[in-house]
């Protein structure tokens, strides 16, 4: 399956979508190719999404899981 970047401007076919999931289990929807993607804890993550997960740390999935709760 071909994806396109969701960078603005770009047409790179070769994206990868965000790993960010939310704690109501919705997925970013954006896709990033190898120029435009952000990666923190080894995972590909968009702009917006890198820096929450950053912020947050590797506890991001004990508390996605506590917010479902």
């Amino acid at each position: 399956m071909t994806i396109v970047c969701s960078e603005p401007g770009c047409h790179s076919t070769a994206a990868v979508r965000c790993s960010y999931v939310d704690s109501h289990l919705r997925n970013c929807g954006g896709a990033w190719c190898k120029d435009h993607r952000q990666m923190a804890f080894n995972a590909m993550y968009c702009h917006r999404h890198v820096e929450i997960i950053q912020a947050v740390g590797t506890n991001y999935s004990a508390l996605t899981m506590l917010a479902r709760r």
